[in-house]
């Protein structure tokens, strides 16, 4: 319901993983089809696994916000027009759901860092605004202070 009122009756631009996400909650490989299909595959993360990752992540707000709409305007277009960079980057973001998939279900949680990184890397190949200075040099700060990777929420501009 959250996807239809944000995306068809408001008109907002997005994806649907976020509406998703938030209704079922936990551990899910979700895959995205036309005509709307959406399969959601929960998946049976040892309780171990989980401490793990609690016990590992750190959530950093940037103290920056934007209308992600615009820069996902921005990716679609770029798909749109069949720009080769973009549509490679997709099809990486698309591999990099398969690798955390694996990794977690596997319990080869020190890959995951990594796994971050190789989808922010390609993510900022989507459009231009998905980073900006001051988030690189967040991103950089913490590799170097010995994060090995990260996600940035809000099409890339909200929260490292």
């Amino acid at each position: 319901m959250s996807y239809e009122i944000e995306r068809k009756d408001l008109g907002f631009v997005g994806g649907k993983q976020d509406q998703y996400a938030a209704t079922f909650g936990g551990f899910n490989f979700m895959e995205f089809y036309d005509n709307d299909k959406v399969i959601v595959n929960p998946l049976r993360v040892k309780p171990d696994y989980i401490n793990e990752l609690q016990f590992n992540i750190l959530l950093y707000y940037t103290g920056t916000s934007r209308l992600s709409s615009k820069i996902i305007e921005a990716q679609t277009q770029n798909v749109v027009q069949k720009k080769e960079k973009s549509i490679e980057a997709m099809h990486k973001l698309k591999e990099q759901a398969v690798l955390m998939k694996e990794a977690i279900l596997k319990g080869e949680l020190d890959k995951i860092g990594a796994i971050l990184d190789f989808g922010w890397q390609y993510k900022k190949q989507m459009a231009e605004g998905i980073t900006n200075p001051v988030i690189d040099e967040i991103y950089d700060i913490a590799k170097k202070a010995g994060a090995t990777g990260g996600k940035i929420s809000g099409a890339g501009g909200g929260v490292l």
